[in-house]
């Protein structure tokens, strides 16, 4: 959190702030009080690609777009946010069109209207491919010694 965010920062207005949180994240999106998504920015065309080729997030419940198993991490997610003005971070899938799910890591921010949140996340497939390799090395010493 910022010390003095009113003094270092002004009043930004909501496209700047927009394009703030866009670059910082993989996907952003705005969600109302009931879920469902107001707002989406993806800052890789590829991960938009694969998982809202269609446009179809917008108007949708954001536990629509996630797998069966990770639906009551997002209802979480959103509940956090609402007691706590932001929320953990929790790790949710969405299913692709490829066929394998995609993880995304993500933080619920209230701001400061109660029908309003700011979803970041994170797209964590670099960090699995990494973990993967990892264990293809860690078994493959093994199987050589």
């Amino acid at each position: 959190m910022f010390k003095s965010p009113k003094e270092s920062l002004g009043d930004l207005a909501a496209p700047s702030v927009a394009n703030l949180i866009a670059a910082a994240t993989d996907v952003a999106l705005v969600v109302d009080g009931q879920g469902i998504i107001r707002d989406v920015a993806f800052n890789k065309e590829e991960l938009s690609l694969e998982l809202d080729a269609q446009g179809r997030w917008m108007g949708s419940k954001l536990a629509e777009t996630v797998t069966s198993d990770t639906k009551a991490k997002v209802e979480g997610l959103l509940q956090d946010a609402v007691v706590k003005k932001s929320s953990s971070w929790r790790q949710v899938n969405h299913p692709s069109a490829g066929g394998e799910d995609i993880p995304v890591l993500y933080s619920a921010i209230n701001i400061g209207r109660d029908d309003r949140f700011v979803v970041v996340g994170r797209d964590l497939r670099p960090l699995a491919a990494m973990q993967q390799r990892l264990i293809n090395a860690q078994q493959s010493m093994e199987r050589d010694y």
